[in-house]
């Protein structure tokens, strides 16, 4: 049988794999990180305390702000990178458009 505490560890594991994962800029890249420092505090005053209902709350919560976090940052970078290539993809075309406009010297 398993605790709270032994499951909060196991989805702090699921949490971390997915943080590193994570496909972020650099400066998301450092909210994540703060994230995990974050869980990982949380994490640790339930492993002292593993009895109190309000550590344990607590630590939940965190966990399931940190995973929110990285899912949106990843979601972020991800969407990012598609307008970015859109973008690209849209000034080639314009390029190519303007070529053959252009009459040959």
């Amino acid at each position: 049988m398993t605790t709270r505490v032994d499951d909060l560890i196991r989805d702090f594991g699921e949490v971390v794999v997915a943080a590193d994962a994570a496909h972020a800029d650099q400066l998301a890249r450092r909210a994540i990180e703060a994230a995990i420092w974050e869980a990982t505090s949380a994490i640790g005053a339930t492993i002292k305390q593993p009895d109190s209902p309000v550590i344990l709350s607590l630590a939940e919560d965190v966990l399931r702000r940190t995973a929110s976090l990285i899912s949106a940052l990843e979601c972020e970078f991800v969407r990012s990178r598609r307008n970015a290539s859109i973008a690209a993809d849209r000034r080639l075309e314009r390029s190519h458009r303007k070529a053959r406009l252009t009459p040959d010297q």
